[in-house]
């Protein structure tokens, strides 16, 4: 998260491709951006905290976001003591910004195996958010609550592990003893599918602005892939397009063979 809109030295962020949560500028996400608010208060500029301005921080909320480092600018004087307030070491700084770590920072996919009905509390105390979620989706709270009225009494644990990613697909690898629900802190859209061990299955929207998935005990492959409405349209217009100009271009060009046949048998 940057704090003063100063610039990003080259060794952070950008050069080693780490997102960030404020990075953001236009067409935000209306769900993600009010989570956002939750997180760190509601700066003057969309995302966008000015020198002047300070976090209204709940940490739990930003330590379920994954935001693992804070960019303060060296003119944010407040948010520069609100970071020393909570102890978080400075890991780097120069004339311009001080980079601090938050190690309680969660990973950006993980397993949680308790949930809540409803929307994060707008002061999530007590880390709240470490174990449990919420969701007011009725279909993805109903498959969870199947998987989790089966499973067996005892301790639950389990992994997960991103294999692979870009803007349009994640892929993740879980693994648990127990029913659970994988949660990834990316933002949830409609056009976002998840298919687990290949076969589709529902997506849902939890805490406010993310992706989860119920899952069973065991090990499964979970490959999240971003589906643009219409494109499968627009390919076979394409291809379609494609193979009517080839046609079109044989049939002409048998045509002119043909009239050039007719020409040098009327010159013979």
């Amino acid at each position: 998260l940057s704090v003063g809109r100063g610039d990003l030295p080259p060794e952070w962020g950008v050069a080693y491709g780490i997102r960030q949560a404020d990075g953001f500028r236009e067409s935000v996400l209306p769900w993600y951006k009010e989570y956002f608010y939750k997180a760190f208060g509601k700066p003057s500029q969309d995302l966008a905290f000015d020198v002047g301005e300070e976090l209204s921080l709940q940490l739990p909320l930003a330590n379920y976001l994954g935001v693992k480092h804070f960019i303060v600018n060296a003119g944010a004087v407040r948010s520069l003591a609100l970071m020393q307030s909570l102890s978080f070491p400075v890991i780097y700084e120069d004339a311009r910004v001080k980079v601090f770590e938050n190690s309680s920072a969660q990973p950006r996919a993980r397993l949680l195996f308790e949930m809540q009905e409803g929307t994060v509390p707008t002061e999530a105390q007590n880390g709240s958010l470490l174990n449990s979620l919420y969701s007011n989706d009725a279909s993805f709270l109903n498959a969870a609550k199947i998987l989790f009225s089966v499973q067996a009494p005892g301790e639950k644990s389990g992994q997960a592990t991103i294999l692979e990613e870009s803007n349009m697909r994640v892929l993740v690898k879980t693994r648990s003893n127990s029913a659970s629900i994988l949660s990834l802190a990316d933002a949830w859209h409609p056009n976002w599918e998840v298919r687990v061990d290949g076969e589709k299955t529902n997506i849902g929207l939890i805490n406010d602005a993310f992706r989860g998935v119920a899952l069973s005990a065991g090990e499964h492959i979970v490959d999240f892939n971003y589906r643009i409405p219409g494109a499968n349209f627009i390919q076979l217009f394409l291809v379609g397009g494609c193979a009517l100009f080839v046609f079109i271009s044989l049939l002409l060009w048998n045509t002119n063979r043909k009239r050039l046949g007719e020409i040098s048998n009327d010159q013979k």
